[in-house]
């Protein structure tokens, strides 16, 4: 995908409830392409415009395994937290 069009994807699949603003957009998939994790390449659209794509790599794949499986860790300890805040509210008085 190019960045505009992530941009649309992200927002559609959140039904709008998260937007990234162009000027984090880019800096952050500069930093992606620097750490191998996606690759870009230019395509021209028009006589003087050209688009980026970008594209998930291997090492990016295995990134993002890593980053969901962090993320559903800490939120099942949260989860954990919050339901049993309420078990022991009386002792902890």
């Amino acid at each position: 995908m190019y960045g505009y069009e992530i941009i649309q994807t992200l927002i559609k699949r959140s039904y709008g409830n998260f937007f990234i603003p162009e000027g984090s957009l880019y800096p952050s998939l500069y930093k992606m392409i620097e750490n191998g994790f996606i690759s870009s390449r230019e395509v021209q659209v028009g006589k003087a415009a050209t688009r980026v794509y970008y594209h998930l790599e291997e090492a990016g794949r295995e990134h993002l395994k890593q980053l969901l499986s962090d993320y559903y860790s800490v939120r099942n300890d949260i989860e954990t937290i919050l339901s049993r805040s309420g078990e022991n509210a009386a002792d902890e008085e």
